[in-house]
């Protein structure tokens, strides 16, 4: 995308990318909850291909090409990585359902993962050509800002993957209606991204990344005193704040991480960064997923042991004589427990997401701010 502008427009092309690119989280949610509604699930993933299709036909028709310097395809090193990489996620997805490490396939995805990582680790170190050169792992304002992107974006996904079942299980909202509660976030996104591209010009980019993460932590706080009775505006305040804090933190902590690597790491360093980011959002999707599941059977545990006959006025012996409607009683009694358990062992959730955004403010000082700002911003995919 560079290439094809003129280097006096490649901070317009820039801002225009990434505004783009903020639309899935805006209608990605409705468009979602509309086909599973009127169509089916499936069409959720269908829909990608024919847009698929046209990108590639637009890429091909319109993007010039360019004489690129060659470099050897490390084909062994990209072959150690996928297998590490397909061994985690397998271990991250499955680890919940199958309990574990008591069961023995997490136990052998987790061996595969970890003398995967390793072995590519060594190769890395000796190869006269790694897929990622060592000199990324040396630049201090990079590294720093791969950890602050892995953590950022395990908060920025979590976030609306809680969301979206806590309004369908717990609220009574249909797929679509949740959406429209999370479409807020990707407006404020929308709106906060050229505010940020403006403001890094005036302001040193440590402080919008330390805004943003106030303003995160803020959204998340937001949503710590929810009960089953609120109503929709603690849903949508949230959501625009925590699109706006996202915002402003990721076009500044973008530019000071490649503020100081030479053009020619800029490639990989785009490719390596944006994998470490989706890898923060698995990572973040299944601990807080874990930690809601565990929390829901410990919060339904402790709440059924209130629900004695001292503090709810039906005896048991009489439920037992109304036969079918006692049953039914007895159900929803059951049901409102599990929704109450639901509903802290989400909020502890939201809890540790605040956490985790204000534990990295700190890190914001270890980043250093570059004398003069980088004329040729990486592209960075989502």
């Amino acid at each position: 995308m560079l290439d094809s502008s003129p280097r006096e427009k490649h901070g317009q092309a820039m801002t225009i990318f990434t505004m783009g690119i903020t639309i899935g989280p805006i209608i990605g949610p409705v468009l979602g909850g509309w086909l599973t509604d009127n169509y089916n699930w499936r069409w959720v993933f269908l829909i990608n291909l024919p847009v698929g299709i046209l990108s590639f036909m637009g890429i091909l028709a319109l993007l010039d090409e360019k004489d690129l310097p060659q470099r050897r395809f490390d084909i062994f090193g990209f072959a150690l990585l996928g297998v590490a990489l397909a061994s985690f996620q397998l271990m991250l997805d499955r680890g919940n359902q199958n309990d574990w490490f008591d069961s023995t396939e997490i136990l052998i995805e987790m061996g595969v993962a970890v003398s995967g990582f390793w072995m590519f680790a060594i190769h890395v170190l000796f190869s006269e050509a790694p897929l990622v050169p060592i000199a990324l792992m040396t630049d201090r304002n990079y590294v720093i800002a791969l950890f602050f992107s892995m953590i950022l974006m395990g908060v920025a996904i979590a976030g609306p993957a809680l969301m979206a079942p806590m309004l369908q299980q717990l609220m009574g909202y249909d797929t679509v209606g949740a959406g429209l509660l999370m479409m807020p976030r990707g407006v404020g996104a929308l709106l906060a991204m050229p505010v940020a591209n403006g403001l890094s010009k005036r302001l040193d980019a440590r402080i919008l990344i330390a805004a943003g993460l106030v303003l995160v932590a803020s959204s998340l706080w937001l949503l710590t005193g929810l009960d089953l009775q609120v109503g929709r505006a603690p849903f949508i305040y949230s959501a625009f704040l925590q699109g706006v804090g996202i915002g402003f933190a990721f076009l500044p902590l973008a530019v000071l991480a490649f503020s100081s690597l030479p053009a020619e790491l800029r490639t990989e360093g785009a490719a390596f960064y944006n994998l470490v980011r989706n890898l923060g959002g698995s990572i973040s999707l299944s601990i807080l997923g874990a930690l809601l599941a565990r929390n829901l059977q410990v919060n339904h545990s402790d709440l059924a042991a209130r629900i004695t006959a001292g503090r709810v006025p039906v005896d048991s012996g009489y439920l037992e004589q109304l036969g079918f409607r006692g049953t039914t009683i007895t159900a929803a009694i059951d049901t409102e427990v599990n929704r109450q358990a639901g509903m802290i062992a989400y909020i502890n959730d939201f809890w540790l997401m605040m956490w985790m955004a204000l534990l990295m403010l700190p890190l914001v000082f270890l980043l250093r701010t570059p004398k003069i700002q980088p004329t040729e911003p990486p592209i960075l995919m989502e």
